[in-house]
């Protein structure tokens, strides 16, 4: 009478024999749900680079060779193009040939696998499981049966005690990254906050299409990043020193490995692997671009993904907007933050994203004068200034004052 598609809506079924209806059949009542489900469309996801092979140095040379080489072919063909065009197309071209021949390269990469849902089985087990399969509707298949049982009741113990014996281990050497991903892998949770999808508008109305949640995103950060600075401004400055190779792998090295890459879909682990001239590369690149000031499109352009602090957030501002840039972006700003840092003066009492210095410092100077005015039976007030959005809606123009 329903369609196996249409199965989980059926809340209730219940026959009554005694009706007189004057048949041989019973009548049969359903109770349906009104809402039938939708049916989603299956996503085809693109399999992920397994980044961790670089580590292999077999595979690390082949990636860096490979790669070498589709850059220099790709600059080989835009040579004549090099000496008509102007130097913005100049860096553009540059950059084009160097994206390419990476993500090139990635596709030769291993793929991760995907995670199965008992990893605790093994090649034994699978055998004894098919010879149970041959023995179906004899006496030898409850003997088979058992054996199993007791291999996987066995088996997973073991597998168990040997995990958290790895991240105990892990936690005492403070991987705590490789701590929790082992963890998530033995639970097979995701402790992440869901959000039901649909966004309100500034007349305080839920949107459901796509386009308008889009737009409605769109809307939320131009008007959280306005800060109505002028579109090109210019500064009269001396001619600077290049950009030393020594520059690039210092920021290369204080970088973080793990982290999503940007629109390019380039970290840093791949720029590593190509050893010096991935930093000869780099280090022209960022020199064309800091002498001219122009900056690809790619390296200028982050993409924003909100993630919820709330279940059920239906507020732009109930979600934490998280900009991915591209990691050639961040060497770059990585040297000229150094650059800068030793020439302007910050104040003795900044202590938030300082090395060495943190707020646990200024707390602990707040907790120390509070335990004095107590023993001296004195009051002591305290004055507590939460900006709303602060580095998001930071002042360029006059940022760009100061810095002048």
């Amino acid at each position: 009478m329903i369609r196996n598609r249409f199965k989980n809506n059926v809340m209730n079924t219940k026959t009554y024999p005694g009706a007189d209806i004057n048949s041989d059949h019973n009548p049969v009542m359903i109770k349906l749900n009104i809402k039938l489900k939708k049916i989603d469309q299956p996503t085809r996801k693109e399999p992920h680079i397994d980044i961790s092979a670089l580590k292999q140095s077999e595979i690390q040379q082949k990636y860096c060779v490979e790669v070498k080489n589709k850059y220099e072919c790709l600059m080989t063909e835009c040579l004549e193009q090099y000496r008509r065009e102007n130097p913005e197309e100049k860096v553009a071209n540059k950059w084009d040939c160097l994206k390419q021949s990476i993500q090139t390269a990635n596709k030769n990469l291993p793929v991760k696998e995907s995670m199965k849902n008992q990893m605790w089985m093994t090649d034994e087990i699978l055998e004894k499981m098919a010879e149970r399969k041959k023995a179906k509707n004899t006496p030898k298949y409850t003997i088979l049966d058992n054996e199993i049982r007791n291999m996987c009741r066995t088996t997973k113990v073991n597998w168990l005690e040997t995990k958290c014996k790895e991240i105990e281990d892990m936690a005492e050497k403070h991987r705590t990254r490789d701590m929790h991903r082992e963890i998530r892998q033995m639970t097979s949770k995701k402790n992440t906050v869901k959000s039901g999808g649909c966004i309100k508008n500034n007349n305080n109305q839920l949107l459901f299409d796509k386009t308008e949640i889009l737009t409605r995103w769109t809307e939320y950060v131009t008007a959280l990043f306005d800060d109505q600075r002028s579109s090109k401004h210019s500064i009269k400055c001396n001619d600077s020193p290049r950009i030393l190779k020594s520059e690039v792998v210092r920021a290369i090295e204080t970088m973080k490995r793990g982290k999503a890459a940007g629109l390019d879909n380039i970290t840093v682990e791949m720029l590593t692997s190509l050893e010096d001239f991935g930093i000869s590369t780099i280090t022209d690149l960022c020199n064309d671009i800091y002498n001219t000031g122009y900056i690809p499109r790619d390296l200028k352009t982050s993409v924003f993904i909100p993630l919820p602090k709330k279940p059920k957030a239906q507020e732009c501002t109930d979600y934490r907007t998280i900009s991915l840039m591209s990691h050639i972006t961040k060497i770059l700003l990585k040297i000229i933050h150094e650059r800068i840092k030793n020439k302007i003066d910050i104040e003795v009492g900044e202590e938030g994203f300082r090395k060495n210095r943190g707020t646990r410092e200024a707390i602990l100077c707040i907790r120390l004068l509070a335990d004095k005015y107590i023993e001296v039976q004195k009051s002591i007030y305290l004055c507590f200034i939460d900006y709303s959005k602060a580095f998001d809606r930071v002042q360029h123009e006059k940022l760009i004052i100061c810095l002048q």
